[in-house]
């Protein structure tokens, strides 16, 4: 076989990838009474899909992906960090949980298992008002930045 005779059969060898993409999902920042931020990355290009629910047990692919509220990250670069957040949190003090699962973006994709973390929201106070009516009577409004439950306990004889 002489040089021209090898060059011509010489061919490019692909690999052929059959793993489905790595997520890790991390925490950004504290969560609000609305508001869950997160942060997104995986180990090569494809995309993530993402919900936020109260439900523990992860759903499947196919349901994560197909939701109505899901959050779509296109991932264009391996390792790249995303942040998302879901504004549609209604309850304070409630512990959520983010699902996600990933794709790569081969012709065929290969689709990752559900990763899940928890969050809890909080429930601030946005205005504590305490009137003192006279030594034996206070009245305390508060306003919370959610529906929810307010505790007050008054101890005899510590004052106001």
């Amino acid at each position: 076989m002489n040089a021209d005779e090898i060059a011509s059969t010489k061919s490019e060898i692909m690999t052929l990838d059959n793993t489905a993409p790595s997520i890790d999902i991390k925490n950004e920042g504290e969560p609000s009474p609305k508001t869950i931020s997160f942060g997104l990355q995986l180990d090569e290009v494809g995309k993530a899909y993402c919900i936020i629910t109260e439900n523990s047990a992860a759903p499947d692919f196919d349901s994560i992906k197909n939701d109505p509220n899901v959050i779509t990250l296109d991932v264009t670069a391996a390792n790249q960090e995303f942040t998302s957040a879901n504004n549609n949190v209604a309850q304070g003090s409630t512990k959520y949980y983010i699902h996600c699962v990933a794709e790569d973006d081969e012709s065929t994709p290969n689709k990752s298992a559900a990763q899940s973390k928890s969050v809890t929201t909080d429930v601030f106070f946005e205005t504590v008002v305490a009137t003192v009516n006279s030594e034996d009577s206070v009245d305390i409004t508060v306003e919370l930045s959610l529906n929810g439950a307010f505790t007050c306990t008054a101890f005899e004889g510590h004052g106001i």
